[in-house]
């Protein structure tokens, strides 16, 4: 169908403007200058690190403080250099593994170097910490630089194509403070259903006026049904501005989290690879549940029984709280946390049914109530702090649920997953997961399954690793915690 574009936007919508930001320091801009400061304080730190904990051994004729500087700058050039190329994507987590390996190689290049030039050699233990502060700094650098470049006024700015489910989700956790974003307002033919959500900015016609005038640093395609004649072309127009443009997948809820792009006839797809956990798999995420969950229940010992006191002296009743809840295969177990509510908490659920912010948004399917009058006063720290599920580290040691994992439903939850949101139950359930670090109680009923069918669809024991510390900020900030 043909777009005829309205002539002007609605004149009672306040656009939020942008025209005090200059454009030296547009977003892009201002992340490339970020994450080239990071790497180059990264492979400072490491040849200092190195310099300190092993030195290096002169050759025949010295090396002068000068040359030895000039030598080490020349590295952190060639590295920062070599990192641009060799690592991709803007998650610093998601890029470790790459930084390890551009790590070791540009190690072993350097090692070569300076051996074979005879001024000094580095010492193999050297190269050894060289590497591992190398990777692990960038890592670390990187995230600290992506945080500061997108807080406060600096953060990404986005206008989101499409007024649907998806669109209007991804506007919802952002408002929520769980995706680092500004969404500035929606792009459709048409106003979104849901009023509540951002501004409707005007039709597709007009995006690239949008993008200039708000100067948008990031665009989401988010169409359900993209099947208007100007879409391409006006996505066309947008990165011809110079502005980033990402495409929602028809099928993202299956589209599990390093699925890769391929070309077939000349055609871009999407490669899903079979969907299996080999034993090998399951026993080292087995392995990697015991050995954490077992170290940290002896390095928290005292801090458990800190809580339990508290808890007591705080009201009547027991420490632990037991409740049912779904687990792997759909078999029911008893999972347990610290008490954070009175003893009548259960016999007082219907007096709170107006607070459940799920029922507001007309699902009540799950039940989450910011400020429950039943939460007692150290329920109400412990439960902000996550601190009330402590206990269920004896529940992944016991093999009832894992370190990370789908949602752990109760019974009454649980009745409404169908069809192949059931895939949920492929794995142990977990005490975080992808679930935690998107949003929490602030996820709809919904979100949660599509979250866990992502986890389940691209499970790997990396992504544990990256989902745990990625859970320790979402815990520090208490996000989505009440």
């Amino acid at each position: 169908m043909a777009i005829t574009a309205p002539s002007a936007l609605a004149p009672s919508l306040e656009i939020p403007r942008a025209a005090h930001r200059p454009a030296a320091i547009a977003a892009p801009t201002r992340r490339r200058v970020a994450m080239l400061l990071a790497d180059g304080l990264a492979v400072g730190l490491a040849l200092l690190a190195t310099r300190a904990s092993f030195g290096v051994a002169a050759g025949p004729q010295g090396l002068s403080v000068a040359a030895e500087a000039s030598a080490a700058g020349l590295a952190g050039l060639l590295w920062v250099l070599w990192v641009r190329r060799a690592v991709h994507g803007d998650r610093p987590l998601d890029a470790l593994p790459q930084l390890a390996q551009a790590a070791v190689a540009f190690g072993f290049v350097l090692y070569a170097a300076l051996t074979l030039t005879g001024g000094f050699a580095l010492r193999l233990d050297g190269l050894l910490v060289l590497v591992t502060v190398l990777a692990a700094g960038t890592a670390g650098l990187r995230a600290a630089a992506h945080r500061l470049a997108w807080t406060g006024t600096n953060r990404e700015r986005v206008i989101i194509l499409g007024g649907d489910e998806v669109g209007c989700s991804i506007a919802h956790r952002a408002a929520s403070g769980h995706v680092d974003l500004d969404v500035l307002g929606i792009v459709d033919e048409r106003p979104p259903a849901d009023a509540s959500g951002p501004a409707w900015l005007g039709s597709i016609g007009e995006l690239q006026s949008i993008v200039a005038d708000l100067r948008a640093d990031r665009v989401v395609v988010a169409f359900a049904d993209a099947e208007v004649d100007g879409l391409p072309a006006a996505v066309a127009a947008v990165r011809a501005q110079g502005v980033r443009v990402d495409i929602v997948p028809r099928l993202h809820e299956i589209l599990p989290a390093g699925a890769t792009a391929e070309t077939l006839a000349g055609v871009p797809v999407i490669a899903l690879p079979a969907q299996r956990l080999p034993t090998g798999a399951r026993a080292a995420k087995r392995t990697l549940d015991v050995v954490v969950s077992g170290t940290l229940l002896v390095l928290l010992s005292p801090l458990l029984l800190a809580i339990a006191v508290a808890i007591r002296l705080d009201s009547r009743g027991t420490v632990l709280f037991r409740q049912d809840r779904i687990g792997r295969g759909g078999r029911t177990f008893r999972v347990s946390k610290f008490r954070s509510m009175g003893m009548d908490a259960d016999a007082r659920k219907a007096e709170v049914a107006h607070l459940n912010g799920h029922a507001e948004r007309n699902d009540a399917r799950m039940f989450k109530a910011a400020g429950d009058p039943r939460i007692t006063r150290v329920g109400s720290i412990l439960r902000t702090t996550s601190l009330d599920e402590l206990p269920q580290l004896l529940d992944v040691l016991r093999g009832d649920m894992s370190l990370v994992g789908p949602r752990p439903l109760v019974p009454e939850e649980d009745v409404h997953v169908t069809g192949r949101a059931r895939n949920r139950c492929a794995l142990r359930p977990g005490i975080t997961g992808l679930w935690q670090v998107s949003g929490r109680s602030d996820l709809s009923f919904a979100e949660m399954l599509i979250l866990d069918e992502q986890y389940v669809a691209g499970w790997s024991l990396w992504r544990d690793v990256k989902l745990l510390l990625r859970t320790l900020p979402v815990m520090a900030f208490r996000r989505g915690a009440y």
